[in-house]
């Protein structure tokens, strides 16, 4: 209990020693919490229970459109009809990950396009990086999984208008370094600054089923879920 962090205010309730960025942003009044979230009878499988978060249905209900993408369908009547337009040129969704998730999902198509990854990002702004993405075999194979990951980066719609706000946008903060999701906010918040007008960003940090690598021996601080709550905390600080 003595490595357990405090929060302001707060008698019985600590954070994770991994978790200072949200412990500051809680103290400074910039965070809340909410307790117990959860729904009835929970099911013990992970793909059904991510399926149901996502969908925002009761455990026993099983729908295909996910909670976002029915609010963003409702708010954008007929999409993707007659978009982009005046009103809304952008994606009405943006999410960084190689699995469209379900959350985004609308009754008949998704709302929201992907973008694999954060080197698939700096391709289509036409920009160097060192970001993972690079895993490629050599040779011909390499060269043709190359060539189809960027055929995939120019096919995605609103290309243009991704561009146009990563352009005009910039980062003020500083971002820890190999740090995942960190790696996409970043790109978010250089969006959002660029004037996208994408309501919803959709990121992830993957990982959590630890099993055994939860926690080292001897130390219940350290381990896989210590190091993956810290990319969490300083990547959520660093966006705020």
């Amino acid at each position: 209990t003595q490595k357990i962090l405090p929060l302001a205010g707060v008698a019985d309730v600590g954070l994770h020693p991994s978790l200072s960025g949200i412990q500051a942003l809680y103290n400074d009044g910039k965070v809340c919490m909410v307790h117990a979230a959860g729904y009835p009878n929970p099911n013990q499988s992970h793909a059904r229970s991510a399926a149901i978060w996502m969908t925002g249905v009761s455990s026993n209900q099983y729908v295909s459109a996910g909670w976002a993408g029915r609010y963003l369908q409702e708010r954008f009547a007929g999409y993707p009809a007659g978009y982009p337009n005046a009103t809304m040129e952008d994606p009405l969704a943006l999410q960084i990950g190689y699995t469209a998730t379900p959350t985004l999902q609308g009754t008949t198509q998704s709302t929201g396009i992907t973008i694999n990854d954060a080197n698939s990002f700096y391709q289509l702004i036409g920009e160097s990086s060192n970001q993972a993405g690079n895993d490629l075999p050599c040779c011909n194979a390499g060269e043709l999984i190359q060539f189809i990951r960027q055929q995939q980066v120019l096919a995605v719609g609103y290309s243009s208008e991704i561009k146009l706000a990563a352009d005009a946008g910039k980062n003020l903060g500083t971002y820890p370094a190999q740090n995942k999701l960190g790696d996409q906010l970043k790109i978010v918040s250089r969006l959002i600054h660029g004037g996208l007008k994408s309501k919803i960003h959709f990121v992830s940090l993957d990982g959590f089923d630890t099993h055994s690598a939860q926690i080292e021996a001897g130390d219940t601080a350290t381990g896989q879920h210590a190091f993956l709550l810290k990319q969490l905390g300083d990547a959520v600080k660093a966006f705020y």
